[in-house]
């Protein structure tokens, strides 16, 4: 039979010598591995996925390119066939690693939302700027310990034990929710709110959207969330640019962004116990939620004058350790004041479809600007324009969340749509 130039089906196709993809190989098999970094909520999608993929995908290449001899490693490098129906699912499928990178992603958005939730329908206003900033310690030190567990118990329990591990803090979470709100049904706020407590609170699955584009107040507290993911994602932007310029190895920046959360997670924590809770009950709500916004005004505006790493790295820590240590607790603040129902249903509307959906219409703005300016610095006097317009609501719903506290409205306004519409 006469032979063919193609390579026989199954087998390997050769590549091209110091090719691309080698190239690639061979640097990864050199770099050390790097700690995981921790997920945070509050930070663009777009980026911290991009990120994530990106490191399983090359964390996975220079595994294979190390142990060429493995068999079921060799085996992960051919073309993979579909699973017949009612199989069960490989832990090494490439499409099942990406489905729960989703789902979790969702997921901790929206227990971290609920979670919040729960908190201001349990304490007062006055309760609330005591006790909000130490409990967002709980947030900050989890962002600490969760990675270093990983990376400690990783070899003993594998990554089934540690599935099994978060799976048993997650039941956890149940006991202690339910232990505070046993706590509060013995310490109740009031009459009406004893009798709000005990009734469903029923709806329609849309009615947090409703609520939001009804109440002035509740619309103005999505227009806050609004304005701080753009002003996040202008940041971030500015960050892919010009940390890639002065990092190129991928391992570097590795360990410049692991240096930044340190420094972050360090910063939030210690602002959380020993300033945020005294600023909140002696200067008020308004400073949290004005303070970070006007200071990433000025990060701006030194950034279009100076567009440098060092300021970057200097401004990005000043506004993720000023968002946990002010911004998050100052916001969940505002709803202590609004009814039963706007805390578990329009919150959550405005913590996951408005957050996340200015993610990506932020985006594309600056890119937009970025395609007709040509200037960097263009698009940080856009950024510092939006950050002003972020304080200035910021100043406006503390205003308004001091005229319902004073005024006692949540115990006189019903817990339904209608009263909602009425904040």
């Amino acid at each position: 039979m006469p032979t063919s130039d193609r390579t026989a089906p199954g087998r390997d196709r050769p590549e091209p010598k110091d090719s691309p993809r080698d190239a690639g190989r061979a640097r990864m098999a050199d770099a050390p591995i790097e700690p995981p970094q921790y997920f945070d909520p509050d930070e663009p999608w777009d980026v911290q996925s991009a990120e994530a993929l990106t490191h399983l995908y090359e964390s996975g290449e220079g595994y294979l390119h190390r142990r060429p001899e493995d068999g079921p490693a060799r085996r992960l490098r051919q073309p993979q066939p579909a699973l017949p129906a009612g199989e069960p699912a490989s832990p090494d499928n490439a499409w099942l690693a990406r489905a729960f990178y989703i789902w979790l992603s969702v997921f901790n958005l929206l227990a971290v939302s609920v979670c919040w939730s729960i908190l201001a329908d349990l304490f007062r206003i006055a309760e609330a700027k005591r006790l909000f900033a130490l409990m967002a310690v709980g947030a900050s030190v989890g962002g600490l310990v969760g990675p270093l567990l990983g990376v400690l118990l990783v070899g003993p329990i594998g990554h089934a034990g540690l599935m099994l591990l978060s799976a048993m803090l997650l039941i956890g979470t149940i006991g202690a929710a339910r232990r505070l709100q046993a706590w509060r049904d013995r310490h109740p706020l009031g009459p009406e709110e004893t009798r709000a407590r005990g009734r469903p609170l029923g709806g329609s699955p849309f009615a947090g959207a409703v609520q939001v584009l009804r109440s002035p107040f509740l619309l103005g507290s999505a227009v806050y969330v609004l304005l701080l993911a753009a002003t996040t994602v202008f940041l971030y932007f500015d960050q892919a640019r010009l940390v890639e310029a002065a990092f190129p190895n991928r391992a570097d920046q590795t360990r410049v962004f692991g240096t930044i959360d340190m420094i972050v997670q360090s910063l939030a924590i210690v602002t959380q116990l020993f300033f945020t809770g005294r600023i909140a009950q002696r200067l008020g709500v308004g400073v949290l939620l004005v303070a970070v916004p006007l200071l990433i005004v000025c990060g701006f505006v030194w950034l279009a004058v100076s567009p440098t790493f060092a300021v970057l790295a200097v401004v990005m820590i000043a506004r993720r350790a000023g968002e946990h240590g002010f911004v998050r607790p100052g916001r969940e603040m505002l709803f202590t004041v609004v009814p039963v129902e706007a805390k578990y249903k329009a919150k959550n509307f405005i913590d996951t479809v408005v957050y996340r959906g200015s993610d990506a219409l932020t985006g594309w703005l600056k890119a937009a600007i970025e395609m007709l300016a040509h200037q960097p610095a263009v698009a940080s006097i856009v950024g510092a324009v939006i950050a002003l317009t972020w304080a200035a609501t910021g100043a406006w719903l503390a205003r308004a969340q001091r005229k319902l506290d004073d005024s006692g409205s949540v115990a006189a306004v019903d817990v339904g749509s209608a009263g909602a519409a009425r904040v």
